[in-house]
């Protein structure tokens, strides 16, 4: 979507008016009529902005398949993603689940730990085998406690 956004704003920046566009890319969310992030709606707010003085056409092509511009996007990106990244951090924000299961897990370990070092409770500990995942998705997300009454 970055590649979409760039070549647009490239068009833009060029002045162009009356010409026929066409843009190849082999992002599955170009293909997606759903706004998933912020560079896909800023991609589509400039793909409509071009498009008003343009006759646009976004055309998704599968990728690795040979096509000739897309290999050679493809090794520029792969290029990209290996340099060492200098610019304001993160330079790519981490979706919600990874932090959310690394809490998770961290808790987990926690709970478990603290089960095993405990003092006593002889007889819970030999039919209780640990802390329920439960009880500590509760104290990992307060939000989903319901309050009974």
């Amino acid at each position: 979507m970055e590649a979409i956004l760039a070549c647009v704003s490239e068009n833009l920046k060029r002045g162009y008016s009356n010409q026929h566009i066409q843009i190849c890319t082999d992002s599955q969310a170009a293909k997606s009529p759903r706004i998933t992030s912020q560079v896909v709606l800023e991609c589509t707010n400039s793909l409509a902005e071009l498009g008003q003085r343009n006759k646009v056409r976004l055309v998704w092509v599968p990728g690795h398949c040979g096509v000739t511009g897309n290999e050679e996007a493809d090794a520029l990106a792969h290029k990209g993603s290996t340099d060492i990244f200098t610019g304001p951090e993160p330079a790519v924000g981490l979706p919600y689940s990874y932090p959310q299961g690394s809490i998770d897990n961290w808790t987990r370990g926690k709970c478990q730990e603290d089960w095993s070092r405990g003092i006593g409770l002889r007889q819970a500990r030999l039919l209780i085998k640990g802390p329920g995942a439960a009880a500590t998705r509760s104290l990992v997300r307060p939000n989903n406690y319901k309050e009974s009454g």
